[in-house]
């Protein structure tokens, strides 16, 4: 089996359209180039619209926000097809309108708002977490016991072991020693529960 190829020849100074007349050539270009625009301010958008949406939510979350990260990330201008003189030479520039316009008025630093706060290091403890048998407790609101601290005896004659909570106040977890009846609780069922 033989392959025969065909060599063609093309005239240099025929354009690509064949003939001196580059305007289909230059209609192919400039949609091409419109194309390529619309997709890279559509991309550039979308980007900026997820920096401006993490700096909002910075800026309201009511922790500290670094005085220079305080105002909107700069919005970057969108590109643009720039005509030459010269046919087919046309290039993009960053150099159109800004690709989003900020609302007015901006989102407010809300520094300032108090965290969560543990108060004075007072013991409260609460109801069994757990249903019956169970050695963990819920802190009541105010608690103020460092978590992973040992309490000193409580009332009911035990000691507890703290466990802060990022919401919450965290929990105690009854030690061993003697359950809520005064019998005997190993290490092993104190963790169980």
């Amino acid at each position: 089996m033989s392959t025969s190829f065909v060599q063609e020849t093309v005239d240099p100074n025929s354009g690509l359209s064949g003939g001196t007349d580059f305007s289909a050539d230059k209609q192919n270009f400039d949609a091409t180039n419109a194309a390529q625009v619309a997709f890279i301010n559509g991309q550039l958008l979308t980007a900026y619209q997820s920096r401006y949406k993490d700096w909002a939510a910075n800026m309201t979350s009511g922790g500290f926000v670094p005085p220079e990260r305080r105002t909107p990330p700069p919005v970057p201008n969108s590109w643009v097809v720039v005509e030459k003189e010269a046919p087919l030479l046309n290039e993009r520039s960053q150099t159109g309108p800004p690709v989003f316009v900020l609302p007015n008025p901006l989102p407010t630093y809300n520094a300032g708002i108090p965290a969560f706060v543990h108060d004075d290091g007072s013991i409260r403890i609460g109801a069994r977490n757990g249903g019956p048998g169970s050695l963990w407790y819920d802190a009541l609101p105010g608690d103020g016991f460092p978590g992973g601290m040992t309490t000193p005896v409580q009332p009911d004659g035990h000691t507890y072991q703290k466990f802060n909570s990022v919401a919450g106040w965290g929990w105690y977890l009854q030690l061993p020693g003697t359950d809520g009846a005064g019998a005997p609780v190993s290490a092993a069922a104190a963790l169980k529960g």
